[in-house]
């Protein structure tokens, strides 16, 4: 009997795994980079793919969008406020003008003011915004690549 519930339960893993590439093939005919909702089907995948393995599963498809890239079906979940929109990609901050006024030279400009969004890594410069180091990587889509992983 255990046996059997174990071949029944590979099985429907099997089956559902087996859904990314073909919802893949469905909507990534078109290279059309508008994240969507996650179908339910796809659940599972994202678990393992983003280590979500005690997640809610309502959760896990509330808080994931998918895209395609390049035929490619990539996922992103947005967890604990992380952006899965386009990057911002300014080079000028205002909203930190104020900021750096009260912190004029801070080591760091807090995400609540730079946006989670931000490709820039901010500072304050003798009372004025400043980027400090590298951008974040952004792909092809104009999204922050690092929170985009793919299903297939």
């Amino acid at each position: 009997m255990m046996m059997r519930v174990l071949m029944l339960v590979a099985g429907v893993l099997t089956i559902t795994l087996a859904a990314a590439p073909a919802y893949a093939g469905q909507i990534c005919q078109r290279d059309d980079a508008t994240p969507r909702p996650l179908p339910g089907s796809l659940v599972p995948e994202v678990e393992q793919v983003f280590g979500l393995h005690n997640a809610d599963p309502a959760w896990v498809e509330r808080s994931t969008v998918v895209r395609c890239m390049d035929g490619k079906l990539l996922a992103c979940n947005a967890g604990a406020n992380l952006p899965c929109g386009k990057a911002n990609t300014a080079l000028m901050l205002p909203a930190g003008v104020d900021w750096c006024k009260q912190n004029p030279n801070s080591d760091f400009i807090p995400a609540y003011i730079t946006g989670h969004d931000s490709a820039e890594q901010w500072r304050c410069n003798n009372g004025a915004p400043a980027i400090t180091g590298k951008p974040a990587p952004v792909d092809a889509g104009g999204y922050l690549s690092d929170y985009w992983k793919p299903l297939e």
